[in-house]
């Protein structure tokens, strides 16, 4: 917590491997690169990767919504085309059915 409350969140979040630290860091994603955010969620389990995104629309559904959109492109497969409508429908986020893998 000593990265996070410097604002070193990227590096925090290296560290963290509690889901609820990792949610409470990971909403801030303008303080995080967003290539690298994207990365990191090809080390968390599907599960904690769907929490993550749901925590990360809650908390600022304007600022995170792109990236949210990004994480599932690239991870659509592992986390399912279901789930992940699902998800974003629960938001009344419907920019999922603009996204490629959403046809294939």
């Amino acid at each position: 917590q000593l990265c996070e409350k410097a604002g070193l969140l990227q590096r925090a979040l290296e560290h963290y491997t509690d889901l609820y630290d990792i949610k409470r860091a990971v909403v801030h994603t303008h303080l995080l690169s967003p290539e690298w955010l994207v990365g990191y969620f090809g080390t968390l389990s599907v599960e904690d990767s769907l929490e993550c995104i749901k925590a990360m629309l809650t908390a600022n559904i304007r600022q995170n919504l792109q990236i949210c959109v990004q994480i599932a492109t690239k991870y659509h497969e592992q986390l399912t085309t279901k789930a992940l409508i699902d998800l974003f429908e629960s938001f009344k986020s419907y920019e999922v059915y603009f996204t490629s893998w959403f046809y294939s």
